[in-house]
C-alpha cells in the first residue's frame, strides 16, 4: 500500500512540474525573449531622405499586429505629430506618411516600448532615431516641363503621333500624373514610365539617355539627333532621384 502510494505522489508531482515548468502546450520553453530592432530606414542620422520616404522597422522576430498602431509608431517633426498609415508583415512593420514630408527637416521616429511580440512579451524600452530630409534641387514646374514642352510635345499632346499610349507631356496635371508611377505601354520588359528615387529604373531616363534601353528602342525624341543635352538629361535624372515630386 505504501509503493502505491508513493507512486501516485511522484505521478502527481511529474505532472505538476510538467505542466508548470516553463514549457508550452508542445513541451518547448515559453519565449520570454524581449522584442528588439534589428533594422530602420531611413538609417538613424541619415541626411538627404527623400520626401517621399515611407519609414520601415524590422523587428528580431515575429510581433503581435494588433500591437503594430500609428499609436505605437510615431514620427515627429519637433513637436508636431505626422498623420500616416501603418502597415506590418513578417517582421517589418511600415509608416506610410500621409502626405509628402517637408524639406529640410528633422524628423523623430520613436516605437513604443509597448508593442509585443507574439508570446506577449513587450520591449524593454522605447526606440528612438532621427533622419533630415533633403532640399530638392529641381522642380518638375520649373525645371523638367519646360524641357518636356520644347522637345515632346510635338508628338505626346492630344494631336500627336504618341496620344494613342496615353502618354500626353503637355504642360499641367495631365504631364506629371501620365508620367509618374504609370505604367508604360510600349517598353520591352515593361516599367513605369518614372519610378520615384530610381531614376535607372525609370522608362523615360531610359529613353533619353540610352542608359538601360533595349537595344531594339529607339532614344528620344524620336526626332533626333540631336537629343536632349546633357543637362537636360541630368534635370530630369536628378528630378526624378530626388523622388519626382509635383513640385
Amino acid at each position: 500500500m505504501l509503493k502505491k502510494a508513493l507512486s501516485l505522489v511522484f505521478a502527481i508531482s511529474t505532472v505538476f512540474l510538467y505542466s508548470c515548468g516553463g514549457s508550452d502546450d508542445n513541451g518547448s520553453a515559453a519565449d520570454s525573449t524581449d522584442p528588439a530592432i534589428v533594422s530602420v530606414s531611413p538609417a538613424a542620422n541619415a541626411t538627404g531622405v527623400l520626401l517621399n520616404n515611407a519609414v520601415a522597422v524590422v523587428f528580431s522576430e515575429a510581433m503581435e499586429p494588433t500591437t503594430i498602431t500609428t499609436s505605437t509608431i510615431t514620427v515627429m517633426a519637433g513637436a508636431t505629430s505626422i498623420g500616416g498609415t501603418v502597415s506590418y508583415s513578417g517582421t517589418t512593420a511600415s509608416f506610410t506618411p500621409s502626405q509628402n514630408l517637408t524639406q529640410d527637416t528633422l524628423y523623430t521616429v520613436t516605437i513604443s516600448e509597448t508593442v509585443t511580440d507574439a508570446n506577449g512579451n513587450d520591449m524593454s524600452a522605447p526606440y528612438s532615431w532621427s533622419f533630415t530630409t533633403l532640399t530638392p534641387s529641381v522642380s518638375f514646374a520649373a525645371s523638367v516641363q519646360p524641357i518636356l514642352d520644347a522637345n515632346c510635345i510635338e508628338c505626346h499632346s492630344s494631336a500627336g503621333i504618341a496620344a494613342s499610349t496615353g502618354l500626353i507631356m503637355t504642360s499641367g496635371a495631365s504631364s506629371y500624373a501620365n508620367l509618374v508611377d504609370a505604367a508604360s505601354t510600349v517598353t520591352t520588359g515593361g516599367g513605369d514610365r518614372v519610378e520615384p528615387g530610381d531614376s535607372a529604373d525609370s522608362v523615360l531616363y531610359q529613353r533619353i539617355s540610352t542608359i538601360g534601353l533595349d537595344a531594339s528602342e529607339a532614344q528620344m525624341p524620336l526626332d533626333g539627333p540631336p537629343y536632349l543635352s546633357e543637362t537636360d538629361q541630368n534635370t530630369i535624372k536628378t528630378w526624378i532621384d530626388e523622388g519626382a515630386l509635383n513640385n
